[in-house]
C-alpha cells in the first residue's frame, strides 16, 4: 500500500474520519518526536467487529540504502507512476534510474510480480 502524507498545517481539504492529531501547534510541541500515526482496521468476513491497529511512527532518519527491500521497491513503483503521469516531483528522474532502484530492491519475488514491474518499466523506457 502507498499513502499520501499531508503535512500538519496543510491547506488541503480532507474528509475527517477521526479527530486530527497533528493539526494544532500546541499538540505538535508535545508530540515533537512523532512523525505520523497509522491506523489500520480490518475484519475477517465472518467477524461481526473489526480490529483497529494503531502504530505511531517516530521521527527517525534511516538512509535509503539501509532500509528494507519493501520500502525501496515501493519508492521505485511510486516514482514510476509519478514519472508516467508527469509529476513535477520527479521531472528530472529518468526511467533507467527508476529501474535501477526497483532492480536493487527486488529481493525475494516468489510470484514474480516485481520482475513483471521491471519489465513494465523497461517497456515504457523503450517506448519513451
Amino acid at each position: 500500500m502507498l499513502y499520501e502524507i499531508i503535512p500538519a498545517g496543510s491547506e488541503e481539504k480532507i474528509k475527517e474520519i477521526d479527530k486530527l492529531k497533528y493539526q494544532k501547534e500546541k499538540v505538535l510541541e508535545s508530540l515533537s518526536d512523532e512523525l505520523l500515526t497509522v491506523k489500520f482496521r480490518y475484519k475477517e468476513p465472518e467477524w461481526k467487529k473489526s480490529i483497529l491497529i494503531t502504530k505511531i511512527m517516530k521521527d527517525e532518519t534511516v538512509e535509503f540504502q539501509e532500509s528494507s527491500h519493501n520500502p525501496q521497491f515501493s519508492a521505485g513503483v511510486a516514482s514510476f507512476w509519478m514519472k508516467f503521469w508527469k509529476s513535477e516531483s520527479v521531472k528530472d528522474m529518468e526511467y533507467k534510474n527508476i529501474k535501477e532502484i526497483a532492480k536493487m530492491a527486488k529481493g525475494v519475488d516468489e510470484n514474480r510480480y516485481r520482475a513483471e514491474f521491471l519489465k513494465l518499466v523497461q517497456t515504457v523506457e523503450l517506448i519513451k
